[in-house]
């Protein structure tokens, strides 16, 4: 998570694991947080996080055996522990694309926000619908 401090308010500029209830709870009722985008935190521009192959997010297993795929843990913690290698694999195994799998529900859970940013800036195509 990244984040500015100003006086009485607290920008996320990047989410990650810290969520924004998290940070709520950490500071005085007077402080307000709320989320921004900002080229300030590393990682912002649109692609930063893109693979070599094109990348689908979707909520179905693909039937294909030419797709690279990884099916995302139900922890967003073990998630992100495996997202930048799970990427990394895929972009070099035999294959033309990768589709990663999500469950529908991570896209209204505030702890998947950090995750599904990255998910998002790496996608070429989106089954998922965000």
């Amino acid at each position: 998570t990244v984040v500015g401090i100003f006086e009485n308010h607290v920008k996320i500029y990047r989410p990650g694991m810290l969520t924004k209830n998290d940070i709520e709870g950490a500071l005085p009722d007077r402080v307000t947080v709320d989320y921004f985008q900002s080229p300030v935190a590393p990682g912002q521009m649109k692609h930063h996080y893109m693979p070599k192959k094109p990348v689908t997010l979707r909520s179905d297993i693909p039937d294909d055996k030419q797709i690279s795929t990884w099916i995302v843990p139900d922890s967003p913690e073990q998630a992100a522990r495996e997202l930048y290698f799970k990427m990394r694999q895929l972009d070099k195994e035999n294959t033309n694309e990768i589709h990663i799998v999500l469950k529908q529900e991570f896209k209204n859970l505030e702890s998947w926000k950090g995750i599904l940013n990255r998910l998002f800036k790496a996608k070429t195509v989106d089954l998922y619908n965000f």
